[in-house]
């Protein structure tokens, strides 16, 4: 048996709290150590529990797997932040971080809520690094409480 490979795995699963495995392509998949305390910043990577909205799609689009994991997103807005959806486009601030779609994958309607939104106070908006991600540009802002840990990339690649 391969000794880094069992050391891997027992890693991953006994530790939970400190290694994070991201499986989805919306951030680099990979590994993701956990990085505690410290004030939370714009461009932190978090993992956190995705909102209801974000698991109602999970569910009824069979997204993924079909079952409910925890997210790992950047952190794109914080409490007093501003962010726009006019068009397709996505702003933070008055910086243009991206595009939205307006349907998914399999033709189906995404939520987005065009307009001009603040970030209230005791939530952020969580993105991903790519238009499709089942982000804050679809769900909106997210409970700071929902918030497992901040994360940094350990062992990542990018799915093409």
């Amino acid at each position: 048996m391969d000794w880094t490979a069992c050391a891997a795995f027992l890693l991953i699963h006994l530790s939970p709290r400190v290694v994070y495995f991201n499986l989805t392509g919306s951030m680099p998949l990979g590994l993701y150590l956990a990085i505690p305390g410290m004030s939370l910043r714009r461009g932190d990577i978090v993992v956190y529990d995705p909102p209801e909205k974000a698991r109602a799609l999970i569910l009824a689009r069979n997204y993924g797997d079909g079952k409910i994991h925890p997210f790992i997103k950047q952190v794109g807005a914080l409490p007093g932040d501003v962010y726009c959806i006019m068009d397709d486009s996505f702003l933070v601030n008055g910086e243009e971080k991206g595009t939205v779609l307006r349907f998914d994958s399999q033709g189906n309607p995404m939520p987005v809520e065009d307009g001009i939104h603040m970030v209230r106070e005791g939530t952020f908006l969580p993105l991903g690094d790519k238009t499709n991600s089942l982000d804050g540009r679809y769900t909106g802002t997210v409970p700071l409480d929902s918030i497992k840990t901040r994360v940094v990339p350990f062992v990542t690649v990018w799915q093409w």
